[in-house]
């Protein structure tokens, strides 16, 4: 597989200063232009010297969600990107396992995190029997994903139910997964929306079928409940039911939910527990809407934001922009209405389609616009023989061959700003100009640095770096990690741009 080369590192303050004719400006206190002779020191950060301090990253987990954002151990808001890993997944369309060697190389582009998808069918192949090999794969990938530095949300993936909920010779056959074939009752006919009424029986805990959903994840818990690289869990992926928008929502999934989610912090799940977006949601951009966060802290809501996967896909169509903001800007006003943190749990662009990288720059500046994270679907490869643009390979990060698609991992791997010490109110990145800015509303009671990604695949091995605000600052670069952190000293509003020198 192609690797994608590391080098210096990046930047971030000070330097390329405010812009004005002839160049770069003095500096008053709270901003620095470095100039010629530090752009001319070599690679890495181009910032002044004299502001240069030893700082720390500082810790990310336990993550907790204030109905707001994310934050980190220390307080800081977190923009949580990551990747799917499905290779635990019971499908037949998983096209290749993610190696030891994976976890680095996914840690290296700058994500913090693998959303990772594992399959009740495969926890309880039989009711009552639980497969206490395959749990410890769950534990095994984590322990892996901490030896990289990436934390892990445990998702309890579905789609289509399971296998039993389509008929053999179904055109969706192949993509049906999740549940075990003894949740579909011996009377089920197999069809293409059968699988609601499977759903059904699960909100409504029909034949105990909420209850052994509930002691599976038990099992998984107990497993890996207290494991370091643990940030949560994905309680059930894109649910479904009968009825409808508002009818579903308000009298199936919601009740159900408030069930479900204190039972899991009952039975010990600890940190942040992502409620999905109804499938249909991820389809209409509609769903009823109502508080949630009286069912506890720590939770965030995940609509997953292809803005129409099944235009995409079925159709063979590309996502219209205005379409693109219009799911966002539903997500963001549903995740208010709830009252949780909004993060995108699911993403993919139909790479077979014609300007399918320009779509990717439109997602990906609406993300960070709205300055929330995702997991994009997938780190897998198509199926040999299907081709790239099928459904298992058509949005993937690896080809056919399993080569990284280089130009999807430079929209994905993009700087940002991973924990910022105050509140976000803008991250843009220009991907023309390679430029990031950030503006934030600084908190001194978080005693910890801003810290940016900062690869010098896209900005180059000398970046330089433009801090404003109301008081005195610091910076430090950790070049091996490709991170820019930058300590702010005082409370306000503070812009920061790092930039290709």
């Amino acid at each position: 597989m192609r690797g994608v080369t590391r080098a210096g590192f990046l930047a971030l303050l000070a330097s390329c200063g405010p812009e004005a004719e002839g160049g770069p400006v003095p500096a008053d206190a709270a901003t620095d232009a470095a100039g010629l002779d530090a752009a001319a020191a070599g690679d890495g950060v181009n910032a002044p010297p004299e502001r240069r301090a030893d700082l720390e990253p500082g810790p990310f987990l336990p993550l907790t969600a204030d109905g707001q954002a994310i934050l980190d151990a220390a307080g800081r808001q977190v923009i949580l990107r990551g990747l799917e890993h499905h290779a635990l997944q019971d499908v037949d369309y998983v096209g290749r396992e993610v190696g030891p060697e994976d976890y680095a190389r996914i840690a290296s582009w700058g994500f913090t995190m693998l959303r990772l998808a594992i399959s009740w069918s495969r926890i309880e192949p039989e009711r009552g029997r639980y497969d206490d090999e395959y749990v410890a794969q769950i534990a095994d990938a984590l322990d892996r994903a901490e030896g990289a530095g990436l934390a892990a949300l445990v998702e309890w993936h579905q789609d289509l139910w399971g296998r039993c909920s389509q008929a053999d010779d179904s055109t969706f056959r192949v993509n049906a997964n999740g549940a075990p074939d003894w949740t579909c009752p011996d009377d089920y006919v197999p069809s293409l929306l059968g699988h609601w009424e499977l759903f059904d029986r699960l909100w409504a805990n029909e034949d105990g079928l909420g209850d052994a959903f509930l002691d599976a994840w038990q099992v998984v818990i107990d497993s890996v409940g207290e494991h370091p690289a643990l940030l949560g869990y994905d309680v059930i992926n894109e649910p479904q039911g009968s009825g409808g928008s508002p009818a579903f929502e308000r009298d199936r999934l919601f009740p159900a939910l408030g069930a479900i989610v204190p039972d899991l912090r009952a039975r010990g799940a600890r940190g942040l527990l992502v409620l999905d977006a109804p499938a249909l949601r991820n389809e209409t951009f509609e769903m009823w809407v109502e508080p949630l966060g009286h069912l506890g802290p720590d939770l965030v809501f995940a609509p997953h934001l292809y803005s129409g996967w099944m235009r995409m896909y079925l159709a063979r169509e590309r996502v219209p922009p205005e379409d693109k903001a219009a799911d966002f800007a539903a997500a963001e006003e549903q995740a208010a209405g709830l009252g949780l943190a909004l993060w995108n749990g699911e993403w993919g662009v139909n790479l077979s389609l014609n300007g399918a990288i320009a779509d990717l720059e439109t997602h990906v500046a609406s993300e960070d616009a709205a300055r929330i994270g995702s997991s994009y679907w997938a780190f897998q490869r198509a199926v040999p023989g299907q081709g790239d643009d099928s459904i298992s390979g058509g949005q993937s990060l690896l080809d056919e061959d399993g080569d990284v698609r280089q130009d999807v991992l430079d929209r994905l791997s993009r700087p940002y700003p991973i924990q910022s010490p105050g509140r976000l109110s803008r991250v843009a990145f220009d991907f023309e100009t390679a430029r990031l800015d950030v503006e934030l509303d600084a908190e001194t009671t978080i005693d910890a640095p801003l810290v940016l990604y900062a690869p010098a695949r896209i900005l180059g091995p000398r970046s330089c770096l433009t801090v404003d605000g109301p008081g005195d600052w610091s910076w430090d670069e950790l070049r091996e990690r490709e991170l820019v952190l930058v300590g702010l000293a005082a409370e306000g509003r503070w812009s920061i741009r790092l930039e290709r020198c």
